[in-house]
């Protein structure tokens, strides 16, 4: 075999070799203990709230996605905003109350902190004009 033709080989295969590597350094974590949860606010709103896979569940971030729902076979075509926001802790659960009365559920995302404390925290949401607003009294 030429010299040539060995290292043509040889150098395809290392280059194989570093797309796998960089595929498989880049892909995500598995989300599986991470939080994630889709909530009906109403018949024509839902909102999905989520840390993010590669932040560490003590400390980082989360979000919530409003979507507006016109055919509900396809609940999230229709994006209408989102917000990210601090957490100090990790999501544990969410609540939903209809507070104001207008048919719409207002989103309560309780966040438990690490450590010693162990502390529970509220963050409320409300949509406001058609977008979700994080509440302020």
């Amino acid at each position: 075999m030429p010299q040539s033709a060995f290292y043509t080989g040889g150098m395809k295969f290392c280059i194989s070799l570093l797309f796998l590597f960089t595929a498989t350094a880049c892909a995500a974590p598995p989300a599986s203990n991470y939080f994630w949860k889709t909530v009906y606010l109403s018949d024509h709103y839902l909102a999905v709230i989520a840390e993010v896979p590669f932040e560490p569940r003590s400390i980082g971030s989360y979000s919530v996605r409003l979507y507006h729902v016109g055919n509900p076979e396809f609940p999230y075509d229709d994006f209408r905003n989102g917000v990210i926001a601090a957490r100090d802790g990790s999501l544990e659960s969410i609540t939903l109350h209809d507070t104001n009365q207008d048919n719409v559920k207002e989103i309560a995302v309780h966040i438990r902190s690490a450590g010693t404390g162990n502390f529970l925290s509220v963050d409320r949401y409300e949509i406001r004009n058609g977008r979700i607003e994080k509440f302020t009294p």
